[in-house]
């Protein structure tokens, strides 16, 4: 039998170090009272002492393992990395920023060349605030010779002329093969101008999806219409037309003209600039595959004149900015977007025009009115209700007009070089596109308005010359009028020497037979006959030609192309071209970086051919989705491919498991030769590449990237002109962070990424990750039926309170309610349709009088106050609902909560009272403005 036990009497309340103590010295004094020395020296002391520190060191671990056991009361990374992995959810690490950088060019290159091979270094300035930060590209660049334009086109718009006003039942113009007919889909009107603009509208409104959004009708100069293409896969506009009895249209189809590049780049060949005279609407495209340049030189065999024009480039965003104003006209909109535009005329441009609250949109052309660029929409964009508040609309143009140009107004009439600033900043982007099947960064010159001259035959008195009517006839044309060459003798009565008045007499008399307008159109002007155009803008000529049936030249009678101009074009200066070239200012290449550096061909060390083996890399933290494990099995270095674990995996697979630990040690293991074939052992025979360093926050400013860090050949400099974007620390790495998972993690078991809910949608729009691997949503609103029945406008945020571009919308709409010919499935269950918009930032502008305090420090708070994600202390409640009222207290409570003890007194005049938000609305700082005093 057992020998029984007594516990003796003691205080087991006692849970730390000091407690545990305190009861084993009554203890003792208790049961050993001859031990009176409790001196430190005393061994018995010592030992009570040790025993108290196991105790407490027990129950510290007994602590910390009942609390790390609960996800709710888990305060340490590696517990609830552990608790979320077990369904199923993974932290991440950090995610690398990523911007564009721009390498100016020391010289022009004459042969294709690398430039920047994979892999080169960018950096930012170490400072003693901040340490380097550095940028790499993943991609290598070599590029073509940069001394010619890879291509030059021309493309000359559709062109419908109304050459008679008198129009016979069914006359009809026919585009894309849609047909617009006099008196049924337009009507004509009692002048030629009336009847132009009837049939402008009816083709800007036709709904036909061969024309709505693809063309657009500007009526021009010269009795006549140019039809434009508005997006860039419309390389031809076929235009035809049917006439009754009285032939009353002109028609061109509009369409590309061969590539100019070979003569373009070539002395001494020559081309017309224009295959036909100049109309609205005409297009010089120029592109070179690889590189940007700052300026465009032309050489002229012969200039031209009358022009003027727009220099574009293509920047493929249609979200640039709000409108000036916005005015209902009862049936349509009017806008004002002269701040997209700008202040000079940029009639023709195509505009496309969004209501933030639906996404309806429309494509519109503008025009110059009264010192401003205007649109006008062809209806409402779908409202009832109708907003004239410029803030609740977005508009945009693919093309931009390039800032700062030098020399672009004289209108091709002398050799000149059209300068500009490169537009790559924060508000331009200068992007790659395809044109007429050309891929390549592309600029274009625009016609928008084309004056025409009237034509002069110089001289001083042309029979002094000696002519006499049996040398040479007059050649007169006028637009609208067949060419005719008038017989002196015979057409204008005239015989034997002559006068300019007697000459200018007789041909008035002769043309005004040909149509009243005609009357007076040859004058006399010191000398000189003049011819000029019955209508503004009209094309006249006049020239001597030798009589019908000789072999006579205008030289045999004295005259000369070189001593004695005898003809003038009133085309007003279709110019002929000698060169055009890129190479003559500054050149760039545009190369995407991403934040970190890449460690190559790492040796993790060798197979010993045992199973389960685990290799650590070496450096930390590593970017996920970039590592890349290769094994030489005796045929040299293979790629394993990486896989979550070895439960699908065979004794073949050449697989292998990462795991990341919380302090960033990455462990790679490999199989055990039945799940998971075990590399074959050698010296050296596994290594890694993979990128480190996105543990330092990368969403650097612009111009901030400044370092060729690589020391890259012949570039004079490089920067970044835009922000870097899409660094976001490792999940958990914060307190907040921290709480924001023991939420988000198990709201995945309820929604296993499927939504059917309101509340499901909005978290799984935060959860979205873009096709680069970005999550872009920082907070979403969900509205039902918005649109119509089973509809969801789903309102979002973009990470620091950005738009989210329409790119992205498209891609997070595509994940809600799939794209079959992407091959996407959706993720919403319901029978619904999801629509993407942006929230309306509402915005907040402070003016206040602080007595006391730091004033950078109060803008500083109030710009984290008055933002789409701010949050409570907890750092995970957000401060602003949407719809909510901002009290204007809370302003002034906030600029007091920066510095308690100096700030005595705040005056606040703007706002003046709460703010309140609308249904989509958030708060976004505007102007803050401080006065400390």
């Amino acid at each position: 039998m057992a020998d029984l036990v007594t516990i003796p009497d003691f205080d087991f309340s006692g849970t730390y170090y000091p407690e545990i103590l305190r009861a084993l010295i009554q203890l003792q004094r208790i049961n050993v009272p001859e031990i009176t020395d409790e001196s430190d020296e005393e061994p018995y002391t010592q030992l009570l002492r040790s025993y108290a520190l196991v105790g407490h060191l027990n129950n510290v671990l007994l602590d910390v393992t009942a609390t790390e056991t609960l996800l709710p009361t888990a305060r340490l990374l590696e517990s609830v990395r552990g608790h979320l992995a077990l369904i199923d959810v993974r932290l991440e690490q950090a995610k690398p920023a990523s911007t564009d950088v721009i390498l100016e060019f020391s010289k022009v290159f004459l042969i294709s060349t690398l430039i920047a091979p994979e892999d080169n270094q960018f950096a930012t300035v170490e400072t003693d605030e901040s340490p380097q930060i550095i940028f790499e590209n993943n991609d290598s660049f070599t590029i073509d010779p940069t001394n010619e334009p890879t291509s030059i086109f021309t493309f000359s718009a559709g062109k419908i002329k109304i050459l008679d006003n008198a129009f016979d039942g069914g006359d009809f113009v026919t585009i894309e093969g849609v047909d617009f007919v006099e008196g049924v889909e337009w009507s004509a009107g009692v002048t030629i101008a009336l009847s132009l603009d009837s049939l402008a509208t009816a083709i800007n409104t036709s709904v036909d999806d061969a024309i709505n959004g693809r063309i657009k009708a500007i009526v021009g100069n010269d009795n006549t219409i140019s039809v434009i293409p508005i997006i860039q896969d419309v390389e031809s506009i076929v235009i035809t037309e049917s006439d009754g009895a009285t032939d009353n249209f002109e028609v061109a189809s509009g369409t590309f003209g061969p590539d100019r590049k070979g003569l373009a780049s070539t002395d001494g060949l020559f081309f017309d600039l224009f295959p036909s005279k100049p109309k609205v609407g005409d297009l010089v495209y120029f592109a070179h595959k690889d590189i940007m340049w700052d300026a465009l030189e032309w050489v002229f065999n012969t200039p031209g004149s009358g022009f003027e024009l727009s220099f574009e480039f293509f920047d493929g965003n249609l979200e640039d900015a709000k409108p000036n104003s916005v005015i209902n006209l009862g049936s349509n909109l009017e806008m004002d977007v002269t701040d997209l535009l700008g202040t000079n005329d940029r009639t023709g441009a195509a505009i496309r025009v969004v209501l933030s609250s639906s996404g309806s949109s429309e494509i519109v052309v503008s025009q110059f009115v009264g010192g401003k660029n205007i649109i006008t929409t062809t209806g409402l964009l779908g409202q009832t209700a109708v907003s004239t508040d410029e803030q609740d609309y977005v508009v945009g143009t693919f093309w931009g007009e390039v800032s700062d140009t030098v020399d672009a107004t004289v209108g091709l009439t002398i050799d000149e070089k059209v300068s500009y600033t490169l537009p790559q900043s924060l508000s331009q982007n200068w992007t790659k596109t395809t044109i007429n099947g050309v891929d390549g960064h592309w600029s274009r010159m625009r016609v928008i308005s084309f004056s025409e001259t009237a034509a002069v035959l110089t001289g001083t008195n042309l029979n002094l010359l000696g002519l006499d009517t049996s040398n040479f006839n007059v050649k007169i044309q006028i637009d609208a009028f067949a060419s005719t060459e008038i017989d002196i003798t015979a057409d204008l009565g005239v015989s034997g020497s002559y006068v300019i008045g007697d000459l200018v007499t007789n041909i008035n008399a002769a043309l005004s037979a040909v149509h009243i307008s005609l009357a007076s159109v040859a004058s006399d002007v010191g000398g000189q006959l003049r011819l000029t155009s019955p209508t503004a803008n009209q094309s006249s000529k006049v020239e001597l030609t030798a009589p019908s049936g000789t072999d006579a030249t205008l030289e045999a009678f004295g005259l000369s192309e070189s001593d004695f101009p005898h003809t003038q074009n009133g085309i007003g200066g279709n110019p002929n071209v000698d060169r055009i070239r890129i190479d003559t200012g500054n050149q760039f290449l545009l190369v995407p970086v991403v934040q970190g550096q890449t460690v190559a061909e790492e040796p993790l060390g060798s197979s010993n051919g045992a199973p389960d083996q685990e290799f650590i890399l070496t450096q930390r933290p590593l970017i996920e989705g970039t590592l890349l494990i290769e094994v030489n099995e005796g045929s040299g270095f293979q790629p394993w491919d990486s896989k979550e674990n070895f439960l699908n995996s065979s004794s073949a697979s050449k697989h292998y498991v990462l795991e990341i630990q919380a302090d960033d040690t990455a462990i790679v293991t490999f199989g055990d030769g039945t799940r998971g074939k075990i590399p074959v052992p050698g010296v050296d025979n596994i290594r890694a590449i993979y990128r480190i360093g996105a543990d330092i926050d990368g969403n650097v400013g612009a111009n901030t990237i400044t370092i060729n860090k690589s020391g890259i050949s012949f570039v004079n400099r490089i920067f970044n002109p835009r922000q870097a974007l899409g660094f976001a620390v490792k999940e958990g790495s914060t307190d907040e962070d921290l709480a924001r998972l023991k939420i988000e993690g198990p709201a995945t078991l309820r929604t296993r990424g499927r939504g059917i809910t309101i509340p499901d949608i909005e978290f799984l729009a935060t959860q979205f990750e873009t096709s680069v691997g970005s999550k872009i949503v920082s907070r979403a609103l969900g509205i039902e039926e918005t649109f119509g029945v089973k509809t969801i406008e789903l309102i979002v945020v973009g990470q620091a309170g950005i738009l989210l571009t329409e790119a992205q919308r498209e891609e997070l709409t595509d994940f809600f309610n799939g794209n079959k010919i992407k091959n996407i499935d959706p993720v919403l269950l319901a029978n619904h349709e999801v629509t993407v918009v942006n929230y309306t930032p509402q915005i907040i502008d402070v003016t206040a009088t602080v007595t006391g305090g730091n004033e950078e420090q109060i803008k500083n708070a109030l710009v984290s106050l008055l933002n789409p994600d701010a949050v409570f202390d907890d750092g995970i409640t957000k401060r602003w609902a949407f719809g909510q009222e901002i009290p204007f207290s809370v302003i002034i409570a906030e600029i007091f909560e920066v510095d308690p003890v100096n700030i005595k007194k705040v005056v606040l005049t703007v706002p003046a009272t709460d703010t309140q938000l609308g249904t989509r609305e958030l708060p976004l700082p505007g102007t803050i403005s401080i006065s400390v005093i």
